[in-house]
């Protein structure tokens, strides 16, 4: 078996410039060799201090497995290219040069942009105050086999930096998903995007003055004359997820809003679907995560048990305790209530209704629920926890960029 290990000359000084060196290396190879697919089969070997990416098509006669070796945590040491089919052409040479180019590879501006799938036929005001990117409204002719999709459209442009074509779309989609789910918190809808594709220039437009808003709003969206309005501390989380600019809080106000994110997208279809699914309850629990991730902004390091001086995190009471901080006590308590029931259901697989609603009710008992009856379909008023889950997400968010 051939194989060839390949030190680097400067070693990457933490995990984020062994990453840039590997987008590097990849678009080096991808130009040396005019291909670059993967059967990807990662895998790591801790007492030899190496990981596997899989084997990479590279135009050769049979793949060649592709892996580092590292001696501290995400700092490379060695790239490691292995022939274990024994029967592959073997350019040690090229191979040396892909990684000697890669070293010294700078990246290059890319214009990468895509439309916004929104529902309802609303569409963005006009957005254009960041370097990074905008958000531009274009009219639409076609038809969308998308039944919430708007005929208007509103577009995504983003300037980036990759060292190619493939690399900058890749950077585009790494960036693209958590400013969906930013989107959706900030104004309680769903999206998706469309067809990606390559500008030759950065789209702009004359920025238009934003209506007043109330940035405190609860219930229902953001919109003016039909228009979706987004918050300056909302464009600010945006621009700062492109410009790799994320913090412990900002990323925990970003997985918040990818849980509320997809709750939102599943409660959508709780009205197409069979109450087999279960929508209802799994709705809930991530709504629930949602809020149970954002209480751990700025949140007091847990308190240690005095009997066995492990940490008591006790995040029942840090989440209502939080909900009552931002929407009162009465929906603290409503709150509490929904936490027991999500744990119940994740641990104990207790649903939160019997299923069995099918257009007329059959009042049962069931002491075993804090109402005492059988609940023949949810009652959890998914619309209010909605909202008050976008909004703790919003004064969150809004409190860490004006040091709240």
């Amino acid at each position: 078996m051939n194989n060839i290990s390949i030190a680097l000359k400067v070693k990457p000084t933490d995990e984020i410039a062994s990453n840039r060196f590997l987008r590097a290396l990849w678009a080096t190879l991808r130009i040396e060799f005019g291909k670059l697919a993967w059967q990807y089969m990662p895998r790591k070997d801790g007492s030899c201090r190496t990981i596997s990416f899989g084997f990479a098509d590279i135009n050769l006669s049979n793949s060649i497995e592709i892996g580092i070796k590292y001696k501290k945590r995400g700092i490379i040491e060695q790239i490691i290219f292995k022939d274990v089919f024994s029967k592959t052409e073997f350019p040690v040479d090229r191979f040396k040069h892909c990684v000697k180019v890669a070293e010294d590879a700078v990246e290059s501006e890319f214009y990468i942009s895509s439309d916004l799938i929104i529902p309802y036929d609303l569409c963005f005001q006009n957005t254009q105050q960041y370097a990074s990117f905008s958000i531009l409204k274009q009219s639409s002719n076609k038809t969308s086999i998308l039944s919430f999709a708007s005929q208007h459209k509103s577009c995504l442009h983003m300037r980036l930096r990759g060292f190619d074509r493939a690399d900058a779309y890749n950077q585009f989609m790494i960036y693209i998903r958590p400013i969906l789910d930013v989107l959706s918190a900030f104004t309680n809808l769903f999206f998706d995007i469309g067809k990606v594709t390559q500008s030759v220039v950065f789209t702009s437009s004359h920025q238009l003055e934003k209506p007043i808003f109330d940035i405190d709003w609860i219930d229902g969206y953001p919109i003016v004359a039909r228009e979706i309005i987004l918050t300056e501390h909302c464009l600010q989380l945006i621009d700062h997820i492109i410009q790799e600019n994320i913090d412990r809080n900002k990323q925990l106000i970003l997985d918040a809003c990818h849980h509320f994110h997809s709750a939102r997208s599943l409660q959508e279809r709780i009205k197409l679907v069979s109450q087999s699914e279960s929508l209802p309850e799994i709705v809930t629990v991530l709504y629930m995560s949602s809020i149970e991730v954002l209480s751990l902004v700025n949140a007091l390091p847990p308190v240690a048990c005095p009997t066995c001086s492990q940490p008591q995190h006790r995040i029942s009471a840090r989440v209502v305790e939080f909900m009552k901080q931002h929407n009162g006590e009465a929906v603290a308590n409503m709150i509490k209530e929904l936490y027991n029931a999500r744990s119940k259901y994740l641990h104990m697989g207790s649903l939160l209704s019997s299923r069995s609603y099918s257009g007329e009710t059959i009042p049962q008992l069931n002491f075993a629920n804090t109402n005492g009856v059988l609940n023949p379909m949810s009652l959890v008023q998914l619309h209010n926890l909605r909202e008050y889950t976008s909004f703790c997400i919003r004064a969150t968010t809004y409190g860490e960029y004006n040091g709240l």
